[in-house]
Formats: structure tokens, sequence, C-alpha cells
């Protein structure tokens, strides 16, 4: 059996992504990763993989792609990357941000199975009709198994760097303690599209800009009264999305890097500063005190792992006065959160996905040498916009077609696919 596994994120996603693939080695198949949207369609065609896992279905794109697989007789697996929300919390949703968390498309008919992190999230899921029960497993907490597991394979996966590599890299003293803020304001610089599943015009995705921006807002003032004082190392990662240029202002030898994955600058950092991240979690399993400042989160028991503090004064006395070399989560916020949503927290959750990845055996597929022309189609747009023969065109990683972006953001939204647009290459 040959399995193909399309990696969504970069960096958190490729490290996790290859621990799959190697313990599906391990059982016996073969398997390779190959990143989404860049080079999916090439994979699938060279590779002829009996079954493909798919980030999870939330737009158009990833919908005709798994439909397309099983016309071909490939298996299709839905991983989701994120742990989702409890039922208590999704029972208060509006209904954007229902969808926003179990999808606006329907799928059930053109994928084999789901993986997911907690029973609680599987339930949601099963009620609304998107998966039926045999349709959906439970893997466990998948993104935090790399840090029980440090000696990742050489030849797959991504590996971190020395202590003395990483401060060399970011130009840091090695004898002050670092100070890690991650930063959590996707939205900050989207104005037209936060959630693709709010449609266009919605007041949801000027709340969320609202709200992402007024808090960076707050954040950079924090850091740059936090770094007058000289006593820390500051790296500051920003979200991927967010403009790079808002933090230009910091100085007094603050960092700011999206190189290498957030999960290694955490490993070498002293304390963590999040906006209700679930890195607290990875923070907790580091040992690692982690301190909230200001809340994105969308589920109050992620919100609550870590101490919350309001005001600038009272977020610098708190990472004066921290203990380092411990965990300060909230241990019983973490023992709901894994009995809620997030499923077992034990480093075994890549193991669990090969599992059921391995039940599925060789296929009798009809994939063809070429992708065909024929799925090179507009999906329908309000986006659509006419050529300015004067202006940059850029090209969709996705579906391969030429667009412009008119908007005052980084960011935009395919207008044949439906795909954000986030960083492109140009002719």
């Amino acid at each position: 059996m040959k399995v193909l596994i399309l990696s969504m994120v970069p960096q958190r996603d490729w490290i996790v992504d290859n621990m799959i693939a190697d313990a599906v080695k391990a059982r016996g198949h073969d398997a390779c990763v190959r990143k989404f949207l860049a080079d999916d369609r090439t994979a699938i065609v060279i590779e002829r993989p009996d079954v493909v896992v798919l980030p999870v279905v939330r737009c158009q794109y990833t919908r005709d792609l798994a439909t397309r697989l099983k016309q071909w007789g490939v298996k299709v697996i839905a991983r989701r990357s994120e742990a989702g929300v409890s039922r208590k919390r999704y029972d208060t949703l509006s209904k954007i941000w229902r969808d926003d968390q179990i999808g606006r498309y329907e799928y059930k008919d053109i994928i084999d199975l789901e993986l997911v992190w907690g029973r609680e999230f599987a339930d949601v899921l099963i009620a609304e009709g998107k998966v039926m029960p045999e349709q959906i497993r439970c893997i466990g907490g998948i993104t935090l198994d790399p840090y029980f597991r440090w000696n990742l394979a050489k030849e797959s996966a991504k590996i971190f760097c020395s202590r003395q590599q990483w401060f060399d890299k970011h130009k840091l003293d090695p004898l002050k303690r670092t100070i890690f803020f991650v930063t959590g304001f996707v939205h900050a610089d989207k104005t037209d599209f936060t959630l693709p599943e709010a449609p266009v015009g919605d007041p949801i995705h000027g709340e969320l800009q609202h709200r992402d921006e007024t808090l960076r807002v707050l954040w950079v003032r924090a850091i740059e009264k936090l770094s007058r004082s000289g006593k820390w190392n500051i790296v500051v990662r920003p979200h991927h999305g967010e403009q790079m240029d808002v933090y230009n202002s910091l100085n007094h030898g603050v960092c700011v890097s999206t190189e290498g994955s957030a999960g290694e600058s955490l490993f070498h950092s002293d304390l963590m500063v999040h906006a209700g991240s679930t890195m607290a979690v990875e923070a907790h399993i580091l040992k690692k005190p982690a301190l909230r400042f200001g809340n994105t989160a969308q589920d109050e028991l992620v919100g609550d792992i870590s101490p919350k503090f309001g005001t600038i004064d009272q977020l610098i006395a708190a990472i004066v006065s921290a203990t380092f070399g411990e965990s300060n989560a909230k241990i019983k916020t973490l023992s709901d959160l894994e009995k809620s949503f997030f499923g077992k927290i034990d480093g075994k959750a890549h193991e669990r996905c090969a599992d059921a990845i391995c039940e599925f055996g060789t296929q009798e597929t009809t994939i063809p040498d070429e992708w065909p022309s024929d799925e090179l189609q507009d999906y329908g747009s309000p986006d659509v916009v006419a050529i300015n023969p004067e202006a940059q065109i850029v090209y969709c990683r996705a579906c391969k077609k030429g667009s412009q972006n008119f908007t005052d953001n980084p960011s935009w939204r395919c207008p044949h696919c439906g795909i954000m647009i986030t960083k492109v290459r140009s002719i």
C-alpha cells in the first residue's frame, strides 16, 4: 500500500505528518509527504497512491480534490490539525462560527475516514451529519506528539537546531532569560476575508479584524516596555498571514522572526506569552511557564490553561516574578481538555493515526498520467476583478490561475477557486 500525506502548514504540520509517514513505513507500507496546494496534483499523478491523507474539507478546492480522488478509486482520509471546540462551547456559537469549526461543505460522501482529536468534537461532527459514526476516529492531540519525542527521523522530519545554533541565529545573549511572544493575530490584516465560512460583507470579518488589531497594538506596547530594561532576550513570532512590518518599531534587541517552527522557539525559550493559544499545552509538556495576555481562543478551556493578565504592568510583573523551569498550567483545565475535545495527550497520536491509515489496503485505482485540464475551473466568486495590465499578476498555488490584489491587505481570496493567497509567486 502507498500512502500520500498532503501537509497544510509548513512548520507545524510538516513535522507531525512526517512522524505519521514514518509510523506507516514502520508498519511495512510506503508513505511520502508533499505540500498541499503547491504539490498536491503533481504528487498524486506521480506517486499514484492507494490512500491520500488530506487537510479537513473547508473550501471548494479541497472538496473537489477529494471528489476526484474518490472517482479514481483512491481512499481519502481527512485529518484535522486543530482540536475543534467542546460541546458546551459549540452550543453557544452562531452558525458562522459553527461552520468555522465543522466546515461549510458536505463531505461524508467524498471521504472514507476523518481523523479528529477527541470524542466530544467527534460527536459534534456526527450529530451535525458531517460524517457517519463509522467514518470517524479519535486519535488524540497529535500536534503535541513532537514534544514527547525529539529524535525525529533524520531522513524525513525536521529536527530542531541546537540551543547554541538557535541563539546564534537570533543573535541572543545566552546569559539572559528568553521570553517568547507567540502572536495569534491572524485576522489583524484581513479586513475583507477572515473566515472562509462567512459570506462576503458579513460583519464578522470586521469584528475579527478589529479584535486582533486592537490586541496587537497592546502587545507591541507591552513588548516595547519590557525591552527597555535590557534584562531579557525577547523573541516575537508573528502569526502566518500577519504583516511583518507592523513589528518594525520594536527595538532594544527584540528579535522578530518566523524562521524555523514555533515549537523550536518555545523549546529554547524560558517563558511564553500567548493570547489564548493551544501552545500553552506545549509549554506545560516542556515544563515552561506561560502567561496569557488577551484572548483569541475559541474555547474557554483553552483560554483558561495559563494565568491571565489584562494590563501591561500586570504582565511585566508576572514575567519578573515567574518561576522558570516548571509549568504553571492549571492541571484541572488540562484534564478537562483531554476528557472534552483534545483527546489523549501522550505522544502516541501519530501511531494511532498510522494504525487507522493502515487499515486500508492496496486499491484498484485509475489515476491518469496527467491531471485533467477540466479541473482548472471557475468556482464563482463575488470578488472577480478585471485584469489591469499595469498591475502585478500573481498565480494561485491551488488552481494555477492569475489574479491581482486590489485590496489593502497582504492576503486576498483567489477569485477562481476561493483559496486565500498570502504568499505568492509573480511573473
